[in-house]
């Protein structure tokens, strides 16, 4: 560019500048303006969304640590909240159970009591003997199935319960 400008330097000097060329190097001007803006509002919004990924612990699932201290925590919450929503069904379908008391004899109930008793109970001491060496999501799996076949098992019970005639 240098030297188109020392060979032509004379055309530059007395014919001054082209028609049209302040406008063009304006509009040049503006363009780069444009894009160094819109680089500038680029790494603006990068930098507050990375902080808000740092800032709401998002962090935490794009470096997932399963025995990291915040990992183990959110899955004894995860565990914790299938079990309150397991032992609300249970207590569900035992009400409904408990409707069709009058049509047994004693003894039949007691035996159903405790069946639904052993039925709410058992997924707690599953909870206690899982292996250390399961990942957090083979555990889920493991409880969730367990929880799935009991309100099975239990629906069955309140199923039949629900055929047999009314003893006086």
């Amino acid at each position: 560019m240098e030297d188109f400008i020392h060979t032509h330097r004379k055309s530059f000097e007395e014919g001054g500048l082209p028609v049209g060329h302040e406008q063009r190097f304006f509009q040049k001007l503006q363009q780069q303006q444009r894009r160094e803006r819109a680089r500038g509002y680029i790494l603006r919004a990068a930098a507050v969304a990375a902080l808000l990924l740092l800032s709401a612990g998002v962090w935490e699932f794009v470096i997932y640590d399963p025995n990291s201290p915040a990992s183990l925590r959110r899955e004894q919450r995860i565990e914790a909240r299938m079990l309150q929503h397991y032992n609300k069904e249970v207590d569900s379908l035992r009400q409904e159970i408990l409707r069709y008391a009058p049509r047994m004899a004693d003894g039949d109930w007691e035996e159903i009591a405790g069946t639904v008793d052993l039925i709410q109970t058992q997924p707690e001491a599953l909870a206690d003997l899982l292996p250390s060496e399961m990942s957090p999501a083979q555990r889920r799996a493991a409880l969730q199935t367990c929880y799935e076949r009991n309100l099975e098992g239990l629906q069955q019970i309140a199923g039949l319960l629900e055929t047999l005639p009314i003893i006086d």
